[in-house]
Parts: C-alpha cells; sequence; structure tokens
C-alpha cells in the first residue's frame, strides 16, 4: 500500500507538472497552430495520468487522517476551494463509505427482466422514517441485489393521483411501508393523500364479495408494516396499525407482522427486529421464485441465520472558499452576518452567499435557514418574515416564561393563513451551542464552506446550496440536543482516538449495552452535543457528523394565535418558552423557543430615536394547514378546552367571533375552559379573556388554577362542574368541542372526562359514550390541535 507520504509525492509531482504546462502555455499555443509535437503529447499525458493516481490516493488514505483536522485547500478571495475527501480512510480502516453509494433511488417498478420489483415506501415527518427506509433499501440491496430492483419513494409521491395507487402497488412483488404517526393519531404531511385513498379503497373492498372471477385490489402483494411512534401517546402507531390491517383487508400478503416501533425506548433496536423478520421472510420468497441460496449463486443466508450489513458512514463533501470576509461576500475583518466578529444573529440571520437577486441587480444573501427550508421542506411556500415583537406574558416574578411573538407578513406576498393553522418556525442552536459543537469537532468557525452530495445518487438529504460559514452551518443544520441514536455512537466510535471511549461507544451502540444505552442516553436525556463532550478523543470529521450523527435540526410548528382580518400582515405566535431539568439535574433549553426568547430584550424596548436602528431579524416560516376551524355556522356552540400555551388558537377563534359580532352575525354560545398555575403570574391574555367575556364573544370564561388553592384544579375538573351546560350544547344544540394542548396527559384526562360526562348526562353505558364521541370526530364536531 503506498502511504500518504508517497500520495503527497505524487500530488507533488502533478502539481510541477501543471504548472511546467502553465509556463509552456505559448510555445504550446505556437506549437499547436502546426499540429502538437509528440513531446507535448506525452507531457499531457502524463499530467494526466499523474493526477488522476493523485486523486485515487487522496481518497484512498490510510485510517490515521480519520481524526486529523480536515485542513482547507488554499483558495484566495473569490476562488473556491479543492474537493476535500471526507472520510479519509476509512476504507482502509475497513469502514464502508457512502461516496460510491449503491442507488436507492426509484427503479423501473416492474424490475429488470426475471428481477422482483421491491417498494420501500414512507410516511414521515421529521425524517427517522425515511432513514429507516433508506437503510432497508441498503440491506436489501446487499443482500438481494442479483434478484431484485428497489424503489425508494414517499407514500404521497408514489402515484399522481388517488387512482394511480392501487396500479403503482399492485406492480410490485413486495412492498415494505415504514410510516409515522403524527399528531393526534393523523398520518404525516407526506401521506395525507395515500391515505385518504386507503381508507376509501378499504371500505369499498369491504362491501366487495371477492372471488376468482372479482379479486381484491391488492390480491397477491406481499408486505410488511413498521410503525413509528410513541406509548406516551393515546394513539400510538395509529398510522401502522391502520396501514397493516388495510393492506391484509385488500387482498394483500404479509411477510412480517406489523412492526411497532416506540420512541419512547430505543426504536432503532425495533426497527433492527422488524428489518431482520422482514429480510429472512423476503429471502424465503426469493427462494422460492428460484432465486436461490449460496448454492445457487445468490447471497441468501443459511436458515435461521442473518449477517446484517455493517452500517455505512456517510458523509458530504465539503468545498471550502477561505474565511469570512475573503471568500464569502467581500466583507473584510470576518464580518460575514453583517455585524462585527461574525456573530450567529446578524443582518439576516447568518447568511454569506446564495440567494437571488434583488430589485436593484444586487445579490441578495439567502440564510442558512432559509436555505435548509427550501431543500428540506421544498413543498412549501417558504418565507422570511420579520420578527416585529417579543413581548413577556407572565408576570416578572414567574420563574417561567410564555412569549407573545408577532411576525411581519407584509414582505412575505406568497404566506397566507386561516385561523387554525400552524405555522412552522426554523430556529437556530445558539451561539455557546455552536462553540461548544465546534471545539468538539475541531473546526474553524469563520471558514466558509459549500456542501454537497458524494455522487448523484446518493440517499443522503439534499444540503443547502450557497456558500456560509461553519458557524452558520452548525448554527442551523444539526440538532445538538435530541439524544443520539445508537448508529451515531457507532460512528462516533470510530473516530476516536482513546481506545476506552471506542470501546465505551460501542458498547453503547451494540445489543449487550441495549441497558446501559437506555439508562445513559435515554433516561438520563443526554444530548448529541454533550456525548461529543464526554468523549473528548472522538472528533468526527464534519462531513461525517453532518451525514451519520447529526438529525437536522427540524422546524417547531405552533398554533396561530391571531385573525388574519384582525391582525393584517402580521401573525401571532403564544409560544412557552421550554426549560427541562433532566434526571441527571441538567438543565435542556428548547432550542426555538430559546432562539425567540434571546430576541426578547430587543425587540420588548424598541430603539431610542436617537439611537441607531438594530437591523431587522428574519426567521424562514411557512404555513401548514389545519382543520381546527371553527364552526362554518356561527350559530352553532362552541366548547373550547385550552390551558396555558392550548389557548392560541382560541385566541385567534375570539378575534373571529369579534369580528363576526361587529358585522351583525347572530352567534351561538361559546364556552371557554383555560388553565394555569398562579392568577397572578401565568394567566396569559387575562385582560383581552375578559374584554370578549365582557362584550358577548365570549358566553362564560371557566378558569382552573392549579397551584393556587389546596388541591389541585384543572380543566377536566371544570368540565365535569359544567357537566349540563356542556351536554346541552353538544347533544341538544349541536355544538362542537375543541381541545388545544398537551397529549400525554391533559387531551387524555379531558377526553375521559367526556366519556364520563356523556355516560352520566346522558344515561348511557361507556361503550356508547365512546361511541359517540367517536361519531362527533367523523362529524367534525370534535377536533383536537395537541402536541
Amino acid at each position: 500500500m503506498i502511504g500518504d507520504g508517497s500520495a503527497a509525492a505524487v500530488a507533488a509531482a502533478a502539481d510541477h507538472l501543471v504548472e511546467s504546462l502553465h509556463s509552456a502555455a505559448p510555445d504550446a499555443a505556437a506549437s499547436l497552430a502546426t499540429g502538437p509535437t509528440p513531446a507535448l503529447v506525452a507531457l499531457v499525458s502524463l499530467a494526466v495520468l499523474v493526477s488522476s493516481l493523485a486523486l485515487f490516493l487522496l481518497r484512498h488514505r490510510t485510517a490515521s487522517s480519520l481524526n486529523a483536522r480536515q485542513v482547507p485547500a488554499a483558495a484566495g478571495p473569490g476562488a473556491g476551494g479543492k474537493y476535500q475527501p471526507l472520510a479519509r480512510g476509512l476504507e482502509a480502516a475497513g469502514v464502508a463509505s457512502e461516496g460510491e453509494e449503491r442507488t436507492s433511488g426509484a427503479c423501473e417498478a416492474e424490475g429488470e427482466e426475471g428481477k422482483a420489483a421491491i417498494g420501500v415506501l414512507f410516511g414521515t415527518q421529521t425524517g427517522t422514517a425515511e432513514g429507516f427506509a433508506k437503510t432497508l433499501v441498503s440491506e436489501l440491496q446487499h443482500h438481494f441485489a442479483p434478484h431484485c430492483t428497489v424503489e425508494l419513494n414517499s407514500l404521497d409521491d408514489l402515484a399522481a393521483d388517488s387512482e394511480g395507487f392501487t396500479a403503482r402497488l399492485k406492480a410490485f412483488h413486495a412492498a415494505f411501508f415504514l410510516v409515522a404517526t403524527y399528531g393526534d393519531g393523523e398520518p404525516t404531511d407526506d401521506a395525507q393523500r395515500f391515505f385518504k385513498w386507503l381508507h376509501a379503497a378499504a371500505a369499498s373492498a369491504e362491501a366487495q364479495d371477492a372471488t376468482a372471477d372479482n379479486p381484491l385490489p391488492l390480491e397477491g402483494l406481499r408486505f410488511a408494516v413498521f410503525g413509528l411512534g410513541n406509548r406516551q401517546y393515546e394513539h400510538f402507531n395509529l398510522m401502522g396499525k391502520s396501514l397493516d390491517k388495510h393492506l391484509a383487508a385488500l387482498g394483500g400478503q404479509r411477510v412480517a407482522e406489523v412492526g411497532l416501533g416506540d420512541d419512547d425506548q430505543c426504536i432503532e433496536d425495533d426497527f433492527k427486529a422488524w428489518r431482520t423478520g422482514v429480510c429472512k421472510g423476503f429471502e424465503q420468497l426469493v427462494l422460492r421464485r428460484g432465486g436461490g441460496g449460496d448454492d445457487q449463486g445468490g447471497e441468501g443466508a443459511a436458515e435461521g441465520e442473518w449477517e446484517e450489513e455493517e452500517e455505512e458512514v456517510r458523509e458530504y463533501w465539503v468545498q471550502y472558499h477561505g474565511r469570512g470576509g475573503e471568500g464569502a461576500d467581500g466583507r473584510e475583518n470576518g464580518e460575514v452576518n453583517g455585524r462585527e466578529n461574525g456573530e450567529v444573529n446578524g443582518r439576516e440571520n447568518g447568511e454569506v452567499n446564495g440567494g437571488e437577486k434583488g430589485a436593484n441587480g444586487v445579490q441578495e444573501q439567502m440564510s442558512m435557514g432559509e436555505a435548509i427550508a427550501a431543500v428540506g421542506w421544498h413543498s412549501h411556500t417558504i418565507a422570511r418574515a420579520r420578527l416585529a415583537a417579543v413581548r413577556e406574558l407572565q408576570a416578572p416574578h414567574s420563574d417561567r416564561s410564555t412569549l407573545h411573538v408577532e411576525l411581519d407578513l407584509s414582505e412575505c406576498p406568497g404566506l397566507h393563513y386561516e385561523v387554525g393553522d400552524h405555522v412552522a418556525v426554523f430556529p437556530e442552536n445558539s451561539e455557546a451551542d455552536v462553540a461548544a459543537v465546534a471545539r468538539c469537532l475541531g473546526v474553524d468557525l469563520d471558514d466558509v464552506i459549500s456542501l454537497h452530495l458524494p455522487s448523484p445518487s446518493s440517499s443522503l438529504p439534499p444540503p443547502p446550496p450557497g456558500h456560509h460559514t461553519i458557524r452558520a452551518v452548525l448554527a442551523s443544520l444539526p440538532d445538538l440536543h435530541s439524544s443520539p441514536r445508537k448508529a451515531a455512537l457507532s460512528v462516533l466510535a470510530r473516530c476516536a482516538a482513546d481506545p476506552k471511549e471506542a470501546e465505551r461507544l460501542k458498547h453503547l451502540a451494540s445489543d449487550q449495552g441495549k441497558a446501559d444505552y437506555l439508562q445513559w442516553v435515554l433516561a438520563a436525556h443526554r444530548s448529541l452535543l454533550e456525548v461529543l463532550q464526554a468523549f473528548p478523543s472522538a472528533r468526527p470529521p464534519l462531513a461525517v457528523f453532518l451525514a451519520s450523527m447529526a438529525p437536522r435540526l427540524q422546524p417547531r410548528f405552533y398554533s396561530i394565535s391571531s385573525h388574519p382580518r384582525h391582525a393584517p400582515s402580521s401573525l401571532h405566535i403564544t409560544c412557552a418558552v421550554v426549560r427541562d431539568v433532566t434526571p441527571a439535574g441538567r438543565t435542556h433549553h428548547g432550542v426555538c423557543s430559546s432562539h425567540l426568547h434571546r430576541h426578547l430584550p430587543l425587540l420588548a424596548h424598541p430603539s431610542s430615536p436617537s439611537s441607531p436602528p438594530s437591523p431587522p431579524v428574519r426567521v424562514p416560516v411557512f404555513i401548514r394547514s389545519s382543520h381546527f376551524r371553527p364552526p362554518a355556522d356561527p350559530s352553532r356552540p362552541i366548547v373550547m378546552v385550552g390551558p396555558g400555551t392550548g389557548l392560541a388558537p382560541f385566541r385567534a377563534f375570539l378575534q373571529h367571533r369579534a369580528l363576526l359580532l361587529k358585522g351583525g352575525e347572530s352567534l351561538g354560545e361559546a364556552l371557554l375552559f383555560f388553565g394555569c398555575r398562579h392568577h397572578d403570574q401565568d394567566y396569559i391574555y387575562r385582560e383581552e379573556l375578559a374584554a370578549y367575556a365582557e362584550s358577548g364573544v365570549l358566553s362564560a370564561l371557566h378558569v382552573a388554577f392549579s397551584r393556587d388553592g389546596p388541591s389541585k384544579v384543572y380543566v377536566q375538573h371544570l368540565l365535569k362542574q359544567e357537566a349540563a351546560r356542556v351536554w346541552q350544547l353538544i347533544r341538544e344544540e349541536g355544538g362542537s368541542v375543541y381541545v388545544c394542548g398537551d397529549a400525554k396527559a391533559m387531551a387524555r384526562d379531558v377526553h375521559h372526562a367526556l366519556v364520563d360526562m356523556a355516560v352520566a348526562q346522558g344515561n348511557m353505558a361507556e361503550e356508547e359514550a365512546v361511541s359517540l364521541l367517536d361519531s362527533l370526530v367523523e362529524q367534525g364536531r370534535y377536533l383536537r390541535d395537541i402536541w
């Protein structure tokens, strides 16, 4: 094997040859006028050969360079650096790299001649289901490449319209589904159309008399389903269970039992067990089709055994563009973000380069957050809303914080919302966390880089476009506060220089270390950043860290607390600032709420006329439509239950009713059940609610204070006290019930209170009461916006 020294020597020789060619350029031009000389042809051929050899060796360097800091290629102002080979020596160390990744994108659904066509289909909200789907694709291709072709797709992207889903699924020999349950037992955004078709198709099939001449729509389709959920929530894995049931009802045949992944525990282990069962079951299908095992040239494992593919270490390619101010946008002294010293929250939130030309023809800057939003949430209209106001809603002597946030939409012409909709806000990591992770990775925050996929067929999420400082990248791209997955720990172990640290990380990532992983990582709520700090000898390259260890920082969704006509060109958010104390005594801060809270001093107290205006703060946002709407007939009564920030959408509801009342509309009764801890600390929007009650917009206001009395009082207790009136509005006057807030406890307790109410007030058995509430859900008269 040729070592790094030899590679460097070859590279130096290549550079020398290139310089020789440059110096010989005038003579070469003259020679070419009369025809190339043999000497010149030989020189060019030798240069190409040596350069190719140097590039090859750089992609196959020794394992020792994995822990070395990546040194940027020299780049002068305005010049791009060279691509850096990112997993330096990973191949030599026996670690698979994604530089030449196997194709996991769409293939022909029919499969190549003689091969089974396999579909791997996912529904994801945060990317976990998609990541698992890509892992399954890799596993299938590793073991069954000679016998099948694999298509990877999101559920909604499988077909352009509802009529196409049946035909697309029937074209597969087998289909494997990985679906998350989101919100109140709902499909994810990228699976809405598919589940709407599925329920309609299942209802149609139920009424069908299946015969040999009239088979069920998916007769003969082999399938398996893995659901992603959390047992802390009421509708645990509802989408996975529903999909498994309906596929069977449509004629599908299970390859493996439905897997129920629990994110409250180790969902990776759940997925691994299901994946192994799927691959074993599929292996038997391959054998039955004549694919054969090892004795027939295939790669099937012996019966009862299964050798899993080693996880790949995936990576982006990084191109360096000098330091901030040199290769970024021409500003000097590292003034990358519009302020001195390269602050994260400078002009336009840390952008460096990229974007599009404005009206004046000057290149407008694209923030890192906007760049991420553009590639990760392209199906939504992303806008950069100006942060117009942030004020505290709780009393000064409260030890907690709730923010009223106002976004100015006057420069966002494509952004529109309705009452009950959600707004997604893209957050940033704090400056302290960015500095801390930079120390762990050994990177210079002022270096300007661009990220690229290692190959066109790469399954990595597309990187954000443009040139950005590493500071901006680490502020907006990685989720530093979620607990790391086992796969991330496995990658980190390969980067540890200390053998003891490497062994400990391998143990935590292993099946044998499951109990320690659950205790030390999950139960302790240890974040990725804290794990990096606990193993200082492990310094993963930035490109590996972003691709194989850190999940993408996801937008946070908030119920909009304003009416578009009540606050034109404005959107309001009611946001609880999250400060959780972990079992180990560490304080974790919510990423998005803390990001907004950092602007509180500035925006709560505007600059005086004599002081220079502060630069505008902009945040990338988009709107997600919701079914959580007031009744179309305003004369219908409504019952609203929303403690804490669950009040947010009902503030918009009340603004809506105020506008209708002002316009002369007749309104039905409106009851609001609100809850907080103390009357004098966290009774948010108290004056507004009192004014609505006095004006008749609100018929009755019931407030539960859980810490002011000798016993704790919650909204469900007040519901029981007002059971007779609430029951009359629901049962006799056709009213609707709306619940907003915590899904783990409050929404469940309120639901039980409604069941008890129906039993007591309607003289029903409990089963009848549950059935009644189910019918209200189907009628759109019992709606929940819970998280």
